[in-house]
């Protein structure tokens, strides 16, 4: 599966994978990405968007259908630096199990992952991960629509806090970036 990490460190648009080729969604009209206010799903729709999917697997010699994955999210905060940057990504990871396509408001079975990572890109250099945090079990995509990730800097102790809303317990942690800083 396209993680969606490789699209995130050189900050490039939105690639979209429709099972058969990747395409490039640069003539779309995008937003910036603060207008997504730290929601993954809604951060898809950004200049700095991801959306990669593939659901046209089957089983069962074709009787269960539309299983698959998806993967969507992009820059969900930025704090600039002196001479770098800060960069929050976020991307929902959905895993569709085969089921029978009728009736088709029935529910289906899906994995549902959060994935938020912290990117420190110097300037004119590729970015590196500083941490990459994974939530399992998110019940269900309309849970995974209200999922909100920010990030905080403080500049005396050179630390940044990231937090994430809209799990059962919400969740901060303070990640000490001094070495980073000299």
């Amino acid at each position: 599966m396209h993680s969606g990490n490789s699209t995130c460190l050189p900050g490039h648009p939105v690639i979209r994978f429709n099972g058969r080729r990747f395409e490039r969604l640069d003539s779309l009209p995008r937003r910036p990405y603060h207008e997504a206010k730290g929601k993954p799903f809604r951060a898809t729709f950004t200049a700095n968007g991801l959306s990669v999917y593939y659901s046209e697997e089957t089983a069962w010699f074709g009787i269960l259908r539309s299983d698959g994955w998806g993967v969507e999210g992009g820059l969900l905060d930025r704090v600039e630096l002196r001479t770098a940057t800060l960069d929050l990504y976020g991307k929902i990871v959905a895993r569709t199990y085969p089921h029978f396509p009728f009736p088709p408001h029935r529910d289906t079975r899906e994995d549902i992952t959060l994935e938020v990572l912290l990117l420190y890109r110097p300037a004119a250099a590729a970015a590196v991960i500083v941490r990459k945090w994974v939530f399992e079990g998110i019940p269900s995509r309309d849970v995974a629509v209200e999922l909100r990730a920010g990030l905080e800097y403080v500049p005396d102790s050179q630390r940044a806090v990231v937090t994430v809303t809209g799990l059962p317990e919400p969740f901060r942690e303070v990640i000490d970036l001094s070495s980073r800083m000299r």
